[in-house]
């Protein structure tokens, strides 16, 4: 069977391996077709498109944009994008405005804290990339402050923790309006990741459809039981289109393997044939 990937990150945002090492890593795995979904940013698409071409892999140019309904942050994931299409480019350049603007507060009050920080040691140990808080976590495991990114996002960086600061806001139909005007395919990713109860949860989904979601994330990493089940019968309710993918970040997250996510993730080449029939 073919297998692919319809979500993952480079160094170009919160992962660690270059776009162009991402798609050797895919071919390894032997993977027929590799989505770069980095967040706010899709500087890594024209050298993973390069490699791609050289390696006889289909590369899917795709996005994840974060966006708020009400006060919880959801992630849109926009595939087959045109990545030079110039409104999505300036909005990306508002957006990753925003987040530098974030960056720079959550440093100041970092350094009042005591930590040993600047936007200069966080780019020397970082590189050149998007900003994410995962960013922030290396950064805090690196200096000694906290032992884990994860202890990291639950005691300092995740929502209501000293080191807090929500960015400014785009709505899921903004981010929506967004993929679609540069010709992409909006979903919803890793819909159980946002701690909605079964109702809340559908509520979103018809909310998202209304504005013209196209599919959400099945298949996921973090799926256990029925839960596959339980989004494709979501998925089916309002008319949307089954994707997903390993949300794989290289060594952030090193339980996270690329195309098979924990060893149970086995997406057939058909989810992308559908997601493409518009």
């Amino acid at each position: 069977m073919d297998r692919i990937d319809l979500h993952t990150h480079s160094f170009v945002s919160d992962g660690t391996l270059s776009p162009g090492e991402l798609i050797k890593c895919a071919k390894e795995k032997k993977l027929k077709a590799i989505a770069l979904t980095d967040h706010d940013t899709v500087k890594g698409i024209p050298e993973a498109k390069e490699v791609a071409e050289k390696l006889e892999i289909e590369l899917v140019a795709g996005i994840e944009l974060a966006a708020f309904y009400q006060e919880t942050e959801l992630h849109i994931v926009g595939l087959d994008i045109d990545y030079t299409n110039k409104r999505l480019l300036d909005a990306l350049y508002m957006i990753q405005n925003s987040r530098t603007i974030r960056n720079q507060e959550m440093i100041a009050r970092m350094a009042a804290a005591g930590i040993d920080i600047s936007m200069e040691q966080l780019m020397a140990l970082e590189g050149d990339a998007i900003l994410t808080r995962m960013n922030f976590a290396n950064y805090l495991v690196h200096v000694g402050f906290t032992v884990s990114p994860d202890e990291a996002f639950a005691k300092h960086i995740g929502k209501g923790c000293p080191f807090y600061i929500p960015r400014k806001k785009i709505t899921p139909g903004d981010a929506i309006e967004l993929i679609l005007s540069a010709g992409g395919i909006p979903i919803l990713a890793h819909p159980l990741l946002y701690h909605f109860n079964q109702i809340q949860l559908a509520k979103v989904v018809k909310h998202l459809a209304e504005s013209k979601l196209e599919g959400i994330e099945v298949y996921y990493p973090m799926n256990h039981g029925f839960d596959e089940i339980r989004m494709k019968s979501l998925a089916d309710k309002y008319h949307l289109k089954y994707s997903g993918g390993s949300d794989y970040h290289g060594a952030n997250k090193p339980h996270i393997d690329l195309g098979s996510g924990r060893g149970n993730l086995n997406i057939p080449y058909r989810v992308l044939e559908k997601l493409r029939q518009r």
